[in-house]
């Protein structure tokens, strides 16, 4: 009735947002170590991922699709699965885009370029532009090297190895235990072999391989739980028996010992194992004094065509290594009078200007060892008290001299032995014979 009109309140209140800004991340999946390293071991699959994030408004979406593409700058170092998409699309914020590659397997790279670029924008929910990408977040470069990677072996006879002297047809006797380590590349690694082989005692000489046949029955390579398992009487756990190689005719010294993909030793990343090699003495092996030399060990992490380096914990390769070797060992005879006799015999020419004369004690004595003429003129004395028990092949040598320094005539002597126990216990004599020829 009055003609006045009363307005509705309006908001009229406008908001305004920016156009949404997004930003390209990138980062290495897997091995998760080269994240920080940015290393890669030679042949080595790395998975790669990619995403786009908001970098603008907080609420900002987009639309669309967008595309993210991996450009590997140097092909020949890098090679992209075949079953990875060079370019592919993400529809959404946070969705993350995987690529497969593989380091070359025969080039060492100080480092070669992996980039990710937007191929592609999404357009902003509102506006359906073009999202807005600063000039710094458009791209991602990840740096890899690829390196030949090293697994360090360690000697540990020192904190296992009690005793080196042996009789015949023992078992698990063992020569070298050796600690190898996997550390630096995240992911595990197989040990599929290792060259053993056997030394002189007295020289840096492998011995013939009709010597060593004629002294073990087997080789065998395990893991150190199970040699405390044949060892000791606790409770047995899980446990890796990598080889057992039969030492015949056919056993070349040294020989490579190939454990069967089977039975290979696993390790994990970041993680050491320790393993042992022991042998069978055989039944009637030859009384000998040898050393035992890990010269290889065989390791992969991609395939057994790809080898890993192996270095001693000073920084030499195995091949090059002096401090993986054992102990001077001994294979004892069946008794002292067995073990006494001397090599080379006859000898007097050519390089044979001196003979060893090796003994063998049941306990440590007082030893006097003596060479007549075949009349019984004494010629030439050596004595030693205290001496260790064991065999002692290499400590006594005759150069065919007199104790004047006179050399001898040609012919054939009687060396004799005289043992007494310091424990007590009557003297015991042997006799043999030595031939001098000049």
């Amino acid at each position: 009735g009055s003609g006045v009109f009363n307005p509705i309140p309006y908001d009229e209140t406008i908001t305004a947002r920016p156009r949404a800004s997004i930003k390209l991340e990138a980062e290495i999946e897997s091995p998760s170590s080269a994240n920080i390293s940015r290393i890669v071991s030679l042949g080595q699959e790395v998975v790669l991922r990619a995403w786009a994030v908001n970098a603008g408004a907080p609420g900002a979406a987009i639309t669309g699709f967008g595309e993210i593409i991996l450009t590997i700058t140097d092909t020949s170092r890098f090679i992209l699965d075949p079953g990875s998409i060079q370019t592919q699309i993400f529809s959404a914020l946070n969705d993350t885009l995987s690529w497969t590659i593989f380091a070359s397997d025969s080039f060492i790279v100080d480092a070669s370029a992996l980039i990710f670029d937007f191929n592609q924008l999404p357009q902003d929910s509102i506006s359906n532009l073009p999202v807005y990408v600063a000039p710094q977040n458009g791209s991602k470069t990840i740096s890899l090297s690829i390196r030949q990677r090293r697994l360090i072996v360690e000697n540990l006879n020192d904190d296992f190895i009690t005793e080196t002297n042996f009789s015949r047809g023992e078992e698990n006797v063992p020569l070298l235990f050796f600690k190898v380590s996997n550390l630096g590349f995240g992911t595990p690694v197989n040990i599929w072999g290792l060259t053993f082989g056997f030394k002189e005692a007295e020289s840096d000489d492998y011995f013939d391989s009709e010597i060593i046949s004629n002294m073990f029955e087997y080789i065998e390579v395990i893991d150190y739980q199970e040699y405390l398992n044949r060892t000791s009487s606790f409770l047995a756990k899980p446990t890796a028996e990598f080889i057992q190689f039969p030492v015949d005719e056919n056993f070349e010294n040294p020989d490579s010992l190939e454990f069967t993909e089977a039975n290979e030793d696993t390790i994990l990343a970041n993680q050491e194992d320790t393993l042992v090699v022991l042998v069978k003495i055989g039944e009637n092996s030859i009384t000998q004094r040898y050393r035992a030399v890990l010269s290889e060990l065989y390791a992969y992490d991609v395939e057994r065509g790809i080898p890993l380096e192996i270095r001693d914990t000073n920084g030499d390769l195995l091949s090059n290594s002096e401090n993986l070797t054992s102990y001077l060992m001994a294979t004892l005879p069946g008794n002292e009078e067995e073990g006494f006799f001397n090599h080379p015999n006859p000898f007097g020419r050519g390089r044979d200007t001196e003979t060893v004369i090796a003994f063998s004690l049941d306990n440590e004595s007082d030893v006097e060892i003596r060479i007549f003429t075949l009349i019984g003129k004494l010629v030439w004395t050596w004595k030693q008290n205290g001496v260790a028990k064991g065999l002692h092949n290499g400590v006594v040598r005759w150069d065919g001299k007199n104790d004047r320094g006179i050399t001898v005539l040609n012919g054939v002597y009687l060396c004799q032995i005289k043992i007494k126990p310091n424990g007590g216990g009557s003297a015991k004599t042997y006799i043999t014979k030595i031939a001098y020829i000049k």
